[in-house]
């Protein structure tokens, strides 16, 4: 979350609750608009992400978000939580996968015309 002068105000770790999150918040009395950046990765794997304002008494223009290498930053939809391309893996374990098993294929085939030729 993010102050009007655009300091982050969480602190510690988020805490699943049922069907949401509880995030401990700093005392901070700062009159403003607040912005809340948040992120998940759905059932199926796909990261979901959003922010939303809320104001503290009268409204303000919201702060700037940090950057990529904040807590806060916007982030790669294609990356998980650390960071990491999952494109990339995805694509190199399917390249592996068609690999492995057109290996196998021709294993199999190569028994099988030794057997037939040995009948």
């Amino acid at each position: 979350m993010i102050s009007p002068s655009g300091a982050e105000v969480q602190q510690g770790d988020p805490v699943l609750d049922r069907n949401g999150v509880i995030q401990e918040l700093s005392g901070t009395d700062e009159r403003g608009t607040y912005t809340v950046v948040w992120r998940i990765v759905s059932s199926d794997g796909h990261p979901i992400s959003g922010e939303l304002t809320f104001s503290v008494g009268e409204p303000s223009e919201p702060a700037g978000l940090p950057t990529a290498g904040g807590a806060g930053g916007e982030t790669d939809p294609d990356t998980d939580a650390v960071g990491v391309d999952l494109t990339a893996i995805w694509i190199i374990v399917g390249i592996v996968a068609i690999g492995l098993g057109g290996a196998l294929v021709a294993v199999l085939m190569v028994r099988a015309r030794r057997r037939n030729d040995g009948v």
